[in-house]
């Protein structure tokens, strides 16, 4: 079992995001058989001012669900 989910704000990844954008990690802490699982989350608006939010470099046992708009 995973302990309680962590997120980092100030994490090493922001170092490298561009002006209009804010990088976050998230992680779920050590099961017992080994390290932690996470990824990174971008938060940034487009040249149009279109907001988007982009999840990457996410470890595979973890499974992103995006509900409905609105």
């Amino acid at each position: 079992m995973y302990k309680k989910p962590k997120v980092i704000t100030n994490c090493i990844a922001n170092i490298y995001a561009l002006d209009n954008e804010r990088i976050i990690e998230y992680s779920f802490g050590p099961d017992g058989k080994g390290g932690a699982i996470g990824g990174l989350i971008k938060f940034y608006v487009t040249a149009d001012g279109e907001p988007r939010v982009v999840l990457y470099r996410h470890d595979a046992p973890i499974k992103i669900i995006v509900g409905e708009a609105g």
